[in-house]
């Protein structure tokens, strides 16, 4: 029983310790960023990491999130199923308009902000309200109405498309929005000038301070077309302050791997963000890189020998795993060095042509743009698998309920002996109303606790140890456990 108790907790931490994500991308320096040669070499890359890991992005989700959420519609397609929603309400389709509304309103905060996007925004909230107003659906009606007052508190509902029942719910609705506290919002952005929008509207460049009724809003800003990821937040309490990531927006390069344009002393720090942009455990960053001096140990190198360079971070721990280069030949990679690059990378395990050698004796420099690929170098550092950690909480929380257990089937012997204790007279022989039976029954009882409690402990003794020795093996860059006991 109380193994499979520990079965049960286990799989119920199973989810902690499903396949990690991993995205691939390519990285040069800007402004061109990666060139159409290294993009090719990137796909090389991720289709053999795919064929030795699942959770392999594709291309078109890793494009879509570095985006931002991709849309599902154009804007002169919302115009047209805005007009469909128009004619539902008016055949008396009231649920199916409002469904239409809601499906539009979801799509346009998934477009690049605009001008024409933030007005049909508004727009659909208003219709939205209106529709849902009609369905004695009081609550969402004023919850929709709510979100143009928030962001528009001077706007004059037109009477013609309107009835003056709801230009007099609007105007309630407006004095109730007015009348809640005012939050301080200040955006700024990561070392470059953006464009800052909330809800879909733009409110300036970047540093820029608003003041707004509590509740909920989007933040998202863009720089030369190019957006950051939308931050949701929360003013109901208290004032923000929050800081967009428009110098990583600017650095995308979409169709090139996708790729980044980052500087080699930005890289590292770049990399990693665009990892959590992802969404994903783990990202290689490909690059080339060039030899300057020939003094590796071996001599496998000569001077000016050029280099596929492939790093893979841990994206949440924010900590570079293992770096490893491959030589490549007539600005492509040879057979063969694509995938024991990806072999290399997501094991840790040398793999020729990949072959350690000592940084420290070799420069390594971004190629020039236009600068041949080529060699095979590696610096490597322990991997420590991303399992460990979730392995070390499961088993210390194994630990902690079979302790729990132990000291419950302690408590329940101690009792049993006691009954059966209090069945005895003091000459042996037992009180009335009690027979043999049910006095061997009361100390198999008390006998069966005391084996469970000893068992459990055992165990519990077994799964601290475990995880305390996980805990060791999962700690950070500093050698700092992540779990103590």
């Amino acid at each position: 029983m109380i193994w499979s108790v520990a079965i049960t907790i286990l799989l119920a931490a199973a989810p902690a310790l499903a396949e990690e994500k991993l995205a691939v991308i390519a990285v040069a320096d800007p402004p061109e960023g990666p060139s159409p040669a290294l993009a090719e070499m990137a796909q090389q890359v991720r289709a053999a990491c795919r064929e030795r890991a699942s959770g392999v992005e594709e291309v078109a989700e890793m494009r879509a999130r570095l985006l931002g959420a991709a849309p599902g519609a154009t804007l002169p397609e919302l115009e047209r199923a805005y007009q469909g929603a128009l004619a539902a309400f008016e055949a008396l389709k009231f649920e199916s308009s409002a469904r239409t509304l809601r499906a539009i309103i979801e799509d346009l905060e998934k477009l690049p902000e605009s001008a024409e996007a933030y007005q049909q925004w508004i727009r659909a909230h208003l219709r939205l309200g209106a529709v849902e107003r009609v369905q004695k659906h009081g609550a969402p009606a004023r919850a929709a109405m709510a979100r143009v007052a928030e962001m528009e508190p001077a706007y004059a509902v037109d009477f013609v498309q309107y009835p003056p029942s709801f230009l007099l719910e609007f105007e309630e609705v407006r004095r109730q929005v007015l009348a809640r506290p005012r939050r301080k919002l200040t955006i700024d952005s990561t070392g470059e000038i953006g464009r800052a929008f909330v809800n879909g509207k733009y409110v300036g460049t970047t540093p820029v301070t608003l003041s707004l009724p509590a509740g909920r809003y989007r933040v998202g800003a863009e720089r030369d077309g190019r957006r950051a990821p939308e931050i949701r937040v929360d003013l109901e309490e208290a004032d923000r302050s929050l800081r967009v990531d428009v110098a990583l927006a600017a650095a995308l390069r979409i169709d090139r791997g996708p790729g980044l344009a980052l500087a080699a002393e930005n890289r590292a720090a770049g990399v990693v963000r665009a990892g959590a942009w992802l969404d994903v455990e783990r990202l290689i960053a490909l690059s080339t890189a060039q030899a300057r001096e020939s003094s590796f140990l071996d001599g496998a190198v000569t001077e000016g020998s050029s280099f596929l360079h492939g790093a893979i971070y841990d994206v949440r721990r924010g900590a570079l795993l293992r770096e490893g280069r491959v030589r490549v030949d007539g600005g492509g990679i040879p057979p063969g060095h694509a995938a024991a690059l990806a072999s290399f990378l997501l094991s840790g395990k040398p793999v020729s042509p990949v072959t350690p050698v000592d940084r420290k004796l070799v420069d390594l420099t971004p190629l020039a743009p236009g600068s041949g690929p080529g060699a095979v170098d590696v610096a490597a550092r322990s991997p420590r698998p991303a399992w460990l950690r979730p392995a070390a909480f499961t088993a210390g929380a194994v630990a902690l309920g079979l302790a729990g257990f132990a000291t419950y089937e302690a408590i329940s012997a101690g009792n049993a002996n006691r009954s059966a204790d209090a069945m005895l007279r003091p000459d042996g022989n037992f009180v009335p109303g009690v027979d043999r039976a049910t006095y061997d029954r009361q100390r198999a009882d008390a006998s069966s606790a005391q084996t469970a409690a000893y068992m459990s402990a055992a165990s519990a003794i077994v799964f601290a140890a475990a995880a305390g020795v996980l805990g060791y093996l999962s700690r950070d860059e500093r050698w700092a456990p992540v779990v103590r006991f």
